[in-house]
């Protein structure tokens, strides 16, 4: 009789937790209708400029200028900002992942440079606290 009370009592508590796990609220058939007065958001994969309208400060491009003049056995001179574009990158990468490197996965106001030496371009990707990384 004990044993049949038990199996009883251990049948209607598994009832119990398997009517709990199915009670939510079934999921319409088929997609769900867009609103159709919100215009659809597209996810950026990429760098997205950022509305930042200001230059880069003087020791910023000085730092970058320095870095590629030595890299590359030029003289600093001969070194010129080609382009800057303010962007938001979607990791600590920068837009410049490494191998074998792991970065923050949020989102980070900075910018796009490109220098020319001798004719050649050359990108550099950076934040808004005067960090940046050569990109090749």
């Amino acid at each position: 009789m004990t044993t049949q009370r038990m199996m009883l009592g251990l049948s209607l508590l598994l009832l119990l937790a398997l009517v709990g796990c199915g009670a939510g609220t079934a999921a319409p058939n088929g997609p769900t209708p867009a609103d159709p007065t919100l215009p659809p958001v597209e996810q950026p994969q990429e760098a997205v400029p950022a509305p930042i309208t200001s230059e880069l400060p003087p020791e910023w491009l000085d730092a970058m200028i320095a870095d590629l003049a030595a890299q590359q056995g030029v003289d600093p001179e001969q070194v010129s900002l080609a382009e800057v574009e303010f962007v938001t990158w979607p990791d600590g990468a920068l837009g410049c992942p490494q191998e074998g490197m792991f970065y923050p996965q949020v989102l980070i106001d900075g910018f796009r440079a490109v220098l020319v030496a001798d004719g050649v371009e050359y990108a550099y990707h950076g934040d808004l606290q005067g960090g940046f990384v050569y990109c090749e």
